[in-house]
């Protein structure tokens, strides 16, 4: 990550240190936040058990809610490795250390925290990097116009510095989803049918008041028995005298 790209990553995530304290929580207080739903919870039992033996080492980023209670911006593997062990009876994990970002957060400042939190793990599935790939690739426009970008960075190393991930493995992911979002694009083609084929169909069924079905150069009438093909026929003009 270059000196100048690092700095605005630096500055958003420590905007209004001033605001920012230390305290005990109660578990029940705190909230995981959905942001964090791109990043699986692996691992939690060998955790708890580190918690156990080490207690807790690094305290949890919260921010409070309109309820009182608090989301969970980084440390969720902690918290979630807490209740494993007060389910155990280590009743001590019942409150967590906590540093409380008081500063308000938009929701595109939300996710930047969690996905730096989460910069990292290694174990994340490729399933979960194209989804966390496709939720940076939407943010990129709305960070770059409220100037969290700087000029000159390509869209796949700003996504390398928000993930962790190499920007060789972002531009293999993006190029994925691309290609991805070619075939929903088509197969959606595929699927809309034509207004104007539809409005013939509707026509011809209202007036032969039988199953009909219009598609691209093909028609196709449906009939129950010979006595219903002569009505059509004769509907069609199509019985000679």
């Amino acid at each position: 990550m270059s000196t100048e790209n690092k700095d605005v990553v630096v500055d958003m995530l420590n905007r209004s240190s001033k605001r920012r304290k230390k305290m005990m929580l109660s578990v029940d207080e705190l909230v995981p936040s959905p942001e964090n739903r791109n990043y699986p919870m692996m691992d939690l039992d060998e955790l708890a058990a580190s918690l156990r033996m080490n207690g807790q080492e690094q305290p949890l980023i919260v921010t409070p809610r309109e309820d009182g209670r608090y989301d969970i911006l980084s440390g969720e593997r902690r918290y979630r490795a807490a209740l494993i062990n007060i389910e155990l009876g280590y009743d001590q994990f019942e409150e967590l250390e906590c540093i409380i970002n008081d500063n308000e957060l938009s929701p595109l400042e939300r996710r930047v925290k969690v996905r730096i939190a989460n910069v990292h793990r290694e174990n994340i599935p490729i399933k979960n990097k194209l989804l966390i790939t496709r939720e940076c690739l939407n943010d990129y426009e709305e960070a770059k116009a409220a100037g969290m970008i700087p000029s000159g960075t390509l869209k796949r190393d700003w996504i390398s510095q928000q993930t962790g991930f190499s920007p060789r493995s972002v531009q293999d992911y993006m190029n994925i989803l691309a290609s991805a979002n070619k075939e929903k694009i088509k197969e959606k083609k595929k699927e809309e049918p034509d207004p104007f084929l539809t409005a013939v169909q509707e026509n011809i069924m209202t007036k032969l008041q039988t199953k009909v079905t219009v598609k691209p150069k093909k028609l196709t009438i449906s009939y129950t028995d010979t006595e219903d093909l002569n009505r059509i026929l004769e509907l069609l003009n199509l019985i000679e005298e």
